[in-house]
């Protein structure tokens, strides 16, 4: 139902449909990808960034929920949250990185969304707070494949 209501939406889109745990692409189809919580919801998130790593050509970007943050504690235990995978920036590191093949080579991880409810005071401090702390409710990790997009980085140049 979802894949033809966005069909008749979608304008000049092709939709597949589709596994996260088993892309219908080959191998560097992409120049980029982004997946912004939808790893969150997957039961195997690992394997579907392993996916979405040899689909991806330079860079990839994906969005997690923080477990390290305030977010989790308000939000964790309560409607569709409870599903979630909420990891910390140490899973990413010791855990999901290592895993993909060929290693990434180089990876950050930022994170934003502090304070959790959004109001005006909230959004101020915000843009006070850098985005190098871990404990933001959303985790972003930019991983890049190869070293020409590294030198075209550097040089302002988005890859």
């Amino acid at each position: 139902m979802t894949l033809e209501f966005a069909r008749q939406e979608g304008g000049d889109v092709t939709y597949l449909q589709g596994s996260a745990l088993s892309l219908p692409f080959s191998d560097d189809s992409f120049d980029a990808a982004v997946a912004i919580t939808s790893l969150c919801f997957i039961n195997d998130p690992v394997l579907a960034l392993q996916e979405i790593w040899r689909v991806t050509r330079n860079n990839c970007v994906i969005g997690m929920l923080n477990q390290q943050s305030l977010l989790y504690r308000e939000k964790h235990a309560h409607g569709s949250y409870r599903q979630a995978h909420w990891i910390t920036p140490k899973i990413l590191r010791k855990q999901w990185i290592p895993a993909l093949s060929p290693p990434p080579k180089q990876f950050s991880i930022r994170s934003a969304l502090f304070l959790p409810k959004g109001n005006g005071i909230d959004r101020w401090v915000e843009s006070w707070t850098p985005n190098r702390l871990p404990w933001g409710g959303f985790l972003v990790v930019r991983l890049t494949k190869n070293d020409e997009c590294l030198a075209k980085s550097s040089g302002g140049v988005a890859c």
